[in-house]
Parts: C-alpha cells; sequence; structure tokens
C-alpha cells in the first residue's frame, strides 16, 4: 500500500491500543513504526539491478521482526524529554505500528514475506488494490479525530472500519473466482492456478487471470457489484506462458535470475520480442494496463549476448507506451461502459452435428 495509508494504520493501530495510557504519542511512535518496513528502498544498492523487487516487502515486512523494527522506529522519540516518562509503552506503541505495516502490505496481491523465515515464498491474499481511498480516508480521519479529540477509541473504530472492507475485498474476491471457474468451464479449459486481482482503488472491479496445465494464460475482466449481477468482459486473446529454457541455458546464472522473476511473478510471465531487435522482454503478467487482456508494465529484458563488461538482463519498468485513463477505468467500475455489459457466464455456441455443412 501507499506510505500514507501505513503511517495512518500505524498510528491508528497504536492510538486505539496505547492512546488511554500514553495519548498522542502512540499515534506519533505508531506512525514510525508503520513506515518503518519501506525502509528497505535503502537496501537497492545490494539488490540485482535486474530483480530491484527482491528485497522490497521481504524481512523487514516480517511479523517476527515487526516489535523490533517498531521499537526501533520509535526510539529516536525517546529524545523528547517530556516522552520519556512511560519510554517501553512508547517503544511499544512503535512495535503495534510497525505489526500493520506488512499485513496491510499482506491483503494486496504484489505479496509480501509475511511469514519469514519460516514460510520463504511470497505470499498474498489480494483482497485490496495496492491504492484505495477507501482504506486511506477512514484511516486519514480516524488518526486526526482521534489526536484532536483526544478519544482513541475514534482510531479503533477506523481500523475495524478498514478491516471490515478489506473483508469485503475477501468475499469479492472469492466472487469473481467463481466466476473464474464457470469461465473455463464454458471454454474447456482446466485451471492450473488461478488469481482474482483487485483493480485500482475500488473492490468492483477485478482482474481474473488464470493459467492452464497446457501453458496457455487467459484475462477477463470481472465486475461484481455489492448488489446487482456480476458482469464479465473476455480478453480478446490468450498468451502462452514464457519458457525461460529457451531465454537462458540450464544451469546458468541467467537462468536461476529469471527463474526467480517467474517466481516472484506467481508463475504468470510472458516474453515478447523488443521491438524491431533481438531481445526478448520476460513480463510480469499479473498487472496489466488493460484489465482484460494482457498489456504489462514491468519485466526482465533479456539481451541475444552479453556485452563486455556488461550484463544480459536489465530491469524493464513502464513498458508499455499506453496510459490508462482514469476516465475509461471509472467507466468500468461504475458499469456504465459497454464493455461490461455481456451478460454472465458467456456460453459456447452448439456443436454443429456431424456432416451437417
Amino acid at each position: 500500500m501507499d506510505p500514507v495509508s501505513h503511517a495512518c494504520l500505524g498510528a491508528c493501530a497504536a492510538l486505539a491500543v496505547l492512546g488511554p495510557r500514553i495519548g498522542r504519542r502512540a499515534a506519533v511512535a505508531g506512525l514510525a513504526g508503520g513506515l518503518i518496513p519501506d525502509a528497505d528502498i535503502f537496501l537497492a544498492p545490494i539488490s540485482d539491478p535486474a530483480l530491484p523487487f527482491e528485497l522490497h516487502r521481504h524481512f523487514t515486512h516480517a511479523l517476527v521482526l515487526a516489535p523490533a523494527l517498531g521499537a526501533v522506529a520509535a526510539a529516536p522519540l525517546l529524545a523528547v524529554s517530556r516522552w520519556r516518562t512511560a519510554p517501553w509503552l512508547l517503544l511499544a506503541a512503535g512495535a503495534v505500528g510497525c505489526l500493520t505495516h506488512g499485513v496491510l502490505d499482506q491483503c494486496t496481491s504484489y505479496g509480501t514475506h509475511l511469514w519469514w523465515p519460516f514460510i520463504g515464498e511470497r505470499t498474498a491474499w489480494d483482497s485490496l488494490s495496492i491504492i484505495d481511498p477507501f482504506v486511506t480516508l477512514p484511516l486519514l480521519v480516524g488518526v486526526v479525530a482521534g489526536c484532536l479529540l483526544k478519544r482513541p477509541p475514534v482510531a479503533a473504530w477506523a481500523v475495524l472500519v478498514v478491516v471490515c472492507y478489506a473483508a469485503l475485498g475477501v468475499v469479492q474476491r472469492e466472487r469473481v473466482l467463481t466466476i473464474q471457474h464457470e469461465l473455463a468451464a464454458a471454454r474447456g479449459d482446466t485451471i492450473e492456478h488461478g488469481r482474482a486481482l483487485p483493480t485500482l482503488g475500488n473492490a468492483i472491479l477485478w482482474r481474473s487471470l488464470y493459467r492452464t496445465p497446457d501453458g496457455v494464460m487467459r484475462a477477463d475482466a470481472v465486475r461484481v457489484p455489492l448488489w446487482g449481477d456480476a458482469t464479465v468482459r473476455e480478453g480478446a486473446a490468450s498468451e502462452r506462458v514464457a519458457d525461460i529454457g529457451a531465454l537462458a541455458d540450464a544451469g546458468s546464472d541467467e537462468r536461476g535470475r529469471l527463474a526467480r522473476f517467474a517466481a516472484f511473478a506467481d508463475g504468470f510471465v510472458l516474453a515478447r520480442e523488443e521491438g524491431d531487435g533481438p531481445a526478448t522482454v520476460l513480463y510480469d503478467a499479473r498487472y496489466s494496463l488493460a484489465t482484460a487482456g494482457f498489456e504489462p508494465m514491468w519485466g526482465v529484458r533479456v539481451a541475444p549476448y552479453r556485452a563486455i563488461g556488461g550484463d544480459r538482463l536489465a530491469w524493464r519498468s513502464g513498458v508499455s507506451a499506453r496510459r490508462e485513463r482514469a476516465g475509461d477505468l471509472l467507466a468500468e467500475i461504475l458499469g456504465t461502459t459497454d464493455a461490461t455489459a455481456e451478460a454472465l457466464p458467456p456460453t459456447p455456441p452448439p456443436t454443429p452435428p456431424a456432416g451437417s455443412p
């Protein structure tokens, strides 16, 4: 999630838990704790330049380290003499704020290492978008009102609103996954692995993405209003899962790095030639400028050869020249565009009898 949401959630949670004991100091310490996990951006110089995501949302987001990191974030506040009356409670408020960070990021589809070191893979709950005003605004109101009115329960209510909204996201995700299985059945597809990914800033419009055992990926836009019937816009074309073996030799350094990228993308990877040149880009197909399609936003460029002193692999961000228009996305969310007017589920045309013209 965005830094504002993390800061406000950390402040609200700490104010709700420890505000009755140490007042607004809890909110300040919780805010610091809610932000510190994203200090992993300073680890970029030691990360693989072709895989900059590997150290983001990693061990700094793990629950097991959150109490210590939160205490570290709140420790500088002890320099204020009048705040040293309850030092352990101040450090505890930082820990509470830090604990919220990984959990909130876990609700998104990007994934975190929340359970590190016990589980090595990224996990995600796919219930919230990475930016959502229905998360940020209640928390902002909660922390401001709770501090100004000196009423910690106001902050607690704000946290409860966000928890309920995240729970709604889980319900919506399951509705989309049910529709996804109906779509696959109508097409005669077998789902090997499927995800329902929320689109930006809402819990209504979702990207349904799945792959089949034979390596075909399909993406559809599914709109699930809180009341009324769901609608679907089927993707015009499918894509095939990229063959990493065709891009790098087995046992090579490049092969291992591309395999790590594929694991990060949860196996939803596609390969496309870059322009008119011989290079290939391996894309993360989970995220697309087109909800019902494949217009990926980042990936790893694989050069055909290694330059002297260079590297075959390079990170590519913002790879599409097309910018998603906010008006189109809003129309799709509201259901005011023809793109979502198809009945659900679609049914394949009947198979003509044998021998018919």
